[in-house]
C-alpha cells in the first residue's frame, strides 16, 4: 500500500516519492525515509542544501563518486540523483536516493553491544572486516581514497552479514602531494573538518611539506575499525575518557590490546600491522585479505574435523 495523497512528496529524475520520516540530520544535510509512489519500495533520501556554485559542485562530486563505485556489494548503491531549486530561499538541494538499510550502521550495533556487554562472534568479525576491506580495496583500485572510514560510515545488510561503505563526502584522489607549507596547512585544516579524529591517521594531523597523503591513511582507519569490531570501541576512545590528547596518542600509536578478551592472534596482528605510525610500514589490503582467508580456511578445516 502506498502513502495517502496528503503525504509530502518530492520528484527525483521524473519519479515521484513520498517522504515518510526523518532518519538523520546534521551539518551535512538531512536523510529521510522515502517511498516510491509507483511500487511502495522504500529508500533513503539524502538532501544537501547548497547556497552557491561551489557547494553544488562539491555535493555533485560526491554523487559522481557513488556512480563510479556503484558495482561492488560492499559499497552503497546510488539509485537516483537530482538537483532542484528551492523557491523560498533561491538555494538548491542536491538529492541522492540510496538503498535503505533498516538495520542501521555498524556504530549503532557496537554501541548496543557495549551496553549489553556482548561481543561480535569471531566468524562474523572476520566476515564483516573482509567485506569492509574488499570495498575499500575497490575504492583504492580506482585511484580514490575514502578519507573518513569509521563504523558510522559502514551500514549493515538486513541479516547483518554484509557491510556497506557509505558517505563519500570526504573522498579524494588516492595520492595528494604536499608541495609546500601552504598545502600542508590546507590539508591539516581540511582533515580537521572532514576526517573523524578517532579514526584519523597520524599524517593527517600533521601533514609535512615534501611528503604525500595516500591510501595508507585509509589503512590506519581500517585498523581502527577492526579494533572496534573486535572490542566494541575504537583504539583511541579511551583517550577522551581520560582527558588526554587524541593527536598525541595517535602520533605515538599509543593504544592497548585488551588482554582479558580472547581474540584471534591473526586479527590482533592485523591491528598491529595497520596501526603503524609510518604509512609505508602499514599492511596492504591484499595481504590483509590473504590473512583473513587463512582464518576462514582454518575454521573450515576445523569444522570438517568435527563432522
Amino acid at each position: 500500500m502506498g502513502c495517502g495523497c496528503t503525504k509530502e512528496s518530492v520528484k527525483i529524475e521524473g519519479k515521484n516519492f513520498y517522504i515518510l520520516s526523518r532518519i538523520a540530520e546534521g551539518g551535512f544535510g538531512t536523510i529521510d525515509l522515502i517511498e516510491d509512489s509507483s511500487n511502495g519500495n522504500t529508500y533513503a533520501l539524502k538532501k544537501i542544501k547548497c547556497e552557491n556554485k561551489n557547494e553544488i559542485e562539491k555535493a555533485s562530486m560526491e554523487n559522481k563518486y557513488y556512480k563510479q563505485l556503484n558495482n561492488h556489494q560492499n559499497i552503497i548503491k546510488l539509485i537516483h540523483d537530482d538537483i532542484i531549486e528551492e523557491s523560498k530561499t533561491q538555494g538548491y538541494l542536491v538529492l541522492s536516493v540510496f538503498q535503505f538499510y533498516r538495520r542501521g550502521s555498524l556504530q549503532e550495533e557496537l554501541e548496543k553491544n557495549l551496553k549489553q556487554n556482548i561481543l561480535i562472534k569471531p566468524d562474523r568479525v572476520v566476515k564483516l572486516f573482509e567485506g569492509i576491506s574488499s570495498g575499500l580495496n575497490y575504492i583504492h583500485e580506482l585511484n580514490l581514497a575514502h578519507r573518513d572510514l569509521k563504523p558510522h560510515n559502514v551500514l549493515l545488510s538486513d541479516d547483518g552479514q554484509i557491510p556497506v561503505l557509505t558517505d563519500f563526502g570526504s573522498m579524494t584522489e588516492k595520492v595528494i602531494e604536499i608541495t609546500n607549507s601552504r598545502k600542508s596547512q590546507e590539508i591539516e585544516d581540511w582533515a580537521s573538518q572532514n576526517c573523524s579524529m578517532f579514526y584519523r591517521a597520524p599524517e593527517l594531523f600533521t601533514p609535512k611539506q615534501g611528503e604525500k597523503i595516500d591510501e595508507k591513511a585509509d589503512i590506519w582507519s581500517l585498523g581502527c575499525i577492526l579494533y572496534a569490531i573486535m572490542y566494541n570501541k575504537g583504539p583511541f576512545d579511551y583517550v577522551v575518557e581520560k582527558g588526554d590528547s587524541i593527536a598525541l596518542a595517535v602520533a605515538n600509536a599509543n593504544y592497548t590490546i585488551p588482554t582479558t578478551i580472547k581474540r584471534d592472534e591473526i586479527l590482533i596482528n592485523i591491528i598491529k600491522k595497520t596501526l603503524q605510525f609510518d604509512p609505508f610500514s602499514r599492511e596492504s589490503i591484499p595481504k590483509i585479505l590473504n590473512d583473513l582467508n587463512k582464518i576462514q580456511l582454518f575454521e573450515s578445516n576445523q569444522n570438517e574435523e568435527i563432522v
